[in-house]
């Protein structure tokens, strides 16, 4: 709309919720304060546009008024729209995944995690999220616990961040399984540098497919032993 056009119109013309409008004009009216609120116009073609508020009971040629300061919302709005969908898309994903999936920061602290892993510790999401991922996850192998990223790993996935270290041991709470974790370092990036010491973890539990070879080594023995014999 422009300006010349603007001037003598009713906001009621352009509010896309009039009772919206309506409740917040009574609103600075009955406080007298300065309110802030969010509300939706309408463009001259009609389209909705998002406008942030700050409104003010105020005194304008001897006449009660109010006074606004109106600013344009609808691109942050979208932008987190689509951050919204592209997170809700991302916990689709993960949540469908059997293997826990872990990201951690640089303090090897959680940011986020799939469903597979809050259902795995038994907890709540946001009862995992800030917490130490070695002080809840105590993954033993026969030389060292819970795999940290030395210098030299963390050089290699400098060069390469598709590589990938991979353990193969036990949970100390759970000493009859056996887990397989990979470590993806989050690729470099340069909006955003706090990412770059960022990691994937993601944990499969390998059991059933360690009895398995612990079988067929069974079997090896027996049948090496059993030529043995007949030799």
């Amino acid at each position: 709309i422009q300006r010349e056009n603007f001037i003598g119109i009713s906001l009621r013309n352009i509010a896309a919720n009039l009772r919206q409008h309506e409740e917040m004009v009574n609103t600075v009216i009955q406080t007298g304060k300065a309110e802030e609120f969010e509300i939706i116009h309408l463009r001259s073609d009609n389209k909705p546009m998002n406008m942030l508020v700050n409104s003010s009971f105020v005194e304008f040629n001897g006449n009660d008024a109010i006074l606004s300061v109106n600013r344009d919302i609808t691109d942050r709005r979208e932008i987190e729209k689509l951050i919204e969908r592209a997170l809700q898309e991302w916990s689709d994903t993960v949540d469908a995944v059997s293997d826990m999936i872990i990201l951690t920061d640089a303090g090897n602290q959680i940011r986020r995690c799939n469903k597979a892993t809050t259902l795995f510790f038994d907890c709540d999401y946001h009862d995992l999220i800030g917490k130490n991922l070695n002080e809840i996850c105590n993954f033993e192998t026969s030389t060292e616990q819970f795999p940290r990223f030395n210098e030299t790993d963390l050089e290699n996935q400098r060069n390469s961040p598709l590589n990938a270290k991979i353990w193969e041991g036990q949970l100390a709470d759970h000493p009859n399984e056996w887990f397989e974790i990979t470590n993806h370092r989050v690729s470099p990036s340069k909006r955003n540098e706090n990412y770059n010491n960022y990691r994937v973890h993601i944990i499969k539990n390998v059991t059933e497919r360690k009895k398995s070879e612990s079988s067929l080594n069974l079997l090896k023995t027996a049948v090496e032993q059993a030529a043995d014999s007949v030799v």
